[in-house]
């Protein structure tokens, strides 16, 4: 059902046609009583037929078709017949599709027209009390009433709806450009710990490669160490530059392996880390602290 509602919205021109058929039977509806000859009154009912038909189309020049139709009507007819419900129609169309200026001067042409219809088609001596009158009135002017509150409210409800449509478009976009934001920080932040990772391990391996060429001679095994652990050092900096990198490559940082940036909680094994010569940096040995190159200096 809802497909066959966005097709009828997607064909306005099929909607208004049918609109206009149904002008045209109330119009017939009334042959058998002899108002004027019947090409005219083919003639009156084609006349507002049409317009319903091309409404969405062109509202002002249908609504203006309808009502100089209306006044000759009124001009030459004894009574009016069901297709004057055209004039109601595009009373509404032009009160939901035009500004409330043009259609409020729309309205107050069918009111008029009301007014002059009422002189025209209702005899003085039936009208001989208020009563009479207001419900005269009511009959020939409060359907156009209706039709242009029913029209102004729509217009309403469309600038609505449009106006969500509108916030819901700017807040999308402003979500993606969050979204940029947020990804460019990442990978700002990503770029910071590839440095520290780099520097970090970097100094690591330059401090355990001058304690190895310092004890290369007097201490053998102690420079064998120094150089594993410089070996080490060198595949954990490669490991997590390859991490990061992956980051950087994918688009939302998925399928990268990630550890969180280290806390206190990690501190101890931070501090368990090799130093020189492969003693932990923490190390209160005399021997490591000794065979440090700063201490030898």
């Amino acid at each position: 059902m809802r497909s066959f509602y966005d097709w009828l919205r997607g064909h306005p021109l099929v909607v208004d046609s049918m609109l206009a058929l149904l002008v045209l039977l109330l119009g017939l509806s009334v042959f058998g009583v002899g108002l004027i000859s019947v090409p005219g009154r083919l003639l009156f009912v084609a006349a507002l037929c049409v317009p319903v038909a091309v409404r969405r189309r062109y509202p002002v020049g249908a609504f203006a078709a309808v009502i100089v139709v209306g006044g000759l009507e009124v001009l030459l007819l004894p009574r009016p017949f069901g297709s004057d419900l055209a004039v109601i129609v595009m009373l509404y169309t032009l009160a939901a599709y035009r500004p409330r200026r043009i259609s409020l001067a729309g309205l107050a042409i069918c009111l008029g027209g009301s007014a002059v219809a009422i002189a025209k088609w209702t005899p003085e001596h039936t009208i001989h009390s208020l009563y009479t009158l207001g419900a005269t009135a009511a009959v020939f002017a409060g359907p156009a009433l209706l039709a242009w509150l029913l029209g102004d409210s729509m217009q309403w409800r469309r600038g609505y709806y449009r106006g969500l449509e509108e916030r819901a478009a700017r807040l999308e976009r402003e979500r993606d450009a969050q979204a940029q934001i947020a990804a460019a920080a990442e990978r700002a932040r990503i770029a910071r710990e590839l440095h520290d990772v780099v520097a970090h391990n970097v100094s690591v391996m330059v401090v355990q490669a001058d304690g190895a060429a310092f004890a290369l001679e007097t201490s053998p095994e102690k420079a064998r160490q120094a150089l594993t652990a410089i070996s080490r050092t060198g595949r954990q900096a490669l490991a997590e530059m390859r991490d990061l990198l992956g980051v950087l490559r994918t688009a939302d940082g998925s399928g990268a392996e990630l550890a969180p940036q280290p806390g206190v909680e990690q501190l101890a094994g931070l501090l368990e880390q090799p130093g020189p010569l492969g003693c932990p940096s923490r190390s209160p040995s005399r021997a490591c602290r000794g065979r440090s190159p700063g201490a030898r200096r």
